[in-house]
Order: C-alpha cells, then structure tokens, then sequence
C-alpha cells in the first residue's frame, strides 16, 4: 500500500481564513500535496510536503482532518517502491529509466513476474492533446500496488510572507498564492473533492 498526504496550509488574515494553492505551469491549480516516504509517518510527510512545495515552514495546530482509503480499478497501479523501467520482463535487460514511488501508471500485460506499464505526463494547460513525456517498460510485479490510503491534514501558517510568490518544487517553477476559503477558484478536478475534509474543520 502506498501512503499519500495532502497539506491544507491556512492563516488568519483579519476575519478571514485564507488557503494556499499553486499553479502549476502545465497542470492547472492545486493543492500541497505528496507521497509518503519508506519508514516516515504521514504526520512528518504532511509537513515535509507543505515545506518542500511552498517554502513556508512556520506552521502549528497540526491537525489530522481524516483520510480515505483508495482501492483502484480498471487497469491502473500505482508504483508502490522506487524501481527500474526495464526494456523486457527481464532484469539484465536494458534499464533506462527509474520510476518513482506514488506514480499512477496503466497496465499493459504481465509476464514473468514482470508488468508492462505505461506512463504519460500532459500539458493540461497549453495543449492536453500533447504528451510532454512518455514512458513504456517492464517492472517487477512487487513494485505495483492497487492501495492507497491518503490522509488530510490542515497546518496553520503563523509567519510573515507576501500574497504571492514562486518557488521550484518537482523541476517545475510554480506560482503559489493565498486566497480566501469563501472565494477559492477551481482547482484540479481529481483534487476538488478533497476540499470536503478542510471545509467541515472550518
């Protein structure tokens, strides 16, 4: 099973809670969000993530919101540990490429012990027809999982900062900015639902 975080970062700005979200150069606005590392707890992840796609780190009143439980379907898995993209169901095989560990990827066919698999990335915001990078490989089988159990926390950001600003998290340059909870634009269609967990907190 992997385990996922998802960090609300919110302040008190006058009478009004005010939330963190980034734009994302080719993948509309979202959430802080991120994978559970081997041997870490959610609760140190969800810090880690808030920190290492925002910048932020003052935080307090650290609270576990809830979680969700995720069995995926159809021919999805998620890439359960870190692992080699070989080019046959073969370990002496060309390996050119890693895949790492939280990454949704397609099921092609199975062989000796081994699952073809696909990943594509998108440009959703200037062409989502263009597939900005592809991969298509062997792995072993122990390295897909259909669990996931992804939890939600809220974090209180107790620091000094501007309204917006950029930061480099994933190889991307993103935007981030506060905006109110009562006035959030849309965000990420897969993430908007998760909104539920930090508005029944307010």
């Amino acid at each position: 099973m992997v385990e996922k975080v998802v960090s609300f970062i919110t302040r008190k700005v006058n009478n009004s809670v005010e939330i963190v979200l980034f734009r994302h150069p080719s993948n509309d606005i979202q959430l802080p969000a991120g994978t559970v590392e081997d041997g870490e707890h959610h609760y140190h992840a969800a810090i880690r993530e808030a920190q290492e796609e925002t910048g932020l780190n003052l935080f307090k009143d650290i609270k576990l919101l809830g979680y969700e439980d995720i069995d995926i379907i159809n021919d999805e898995f998620m890439i359960d540990k870190k692992t080699k993209v070989y080019s046959r169901p073969d370990a002496n095989s060309l390996d050119w490429v890693e895949i790492r560990k939280g990454i949704y990827v397609s099921h092609l066919q199975s062989k000796y012990g081994y699952h073809q698999i696909e990943y594509k990335e998108y440009d959703d915001i200037n062409d989502p027809k263009y597939i900005s990078y592809h991969i298509i490989g062997w792995v072993p089988s122990d390295a897909l999982t259909k669990k996931v159990k992804r939890y939600f926390y809220r974090l209180h950001f107790e620091g000094e900062g501007p309204a917006t600003w950029e930061w480099n998290t994933d190889n991307h340059l993103v935007e981030l900015f506060w905006v109110p909870v009562d006035n959030m634009p849309i965000i990420n269609s897969y993430q908007q639902k998760w909104l539920k967990y930090m508005i029944n907190d307010l």
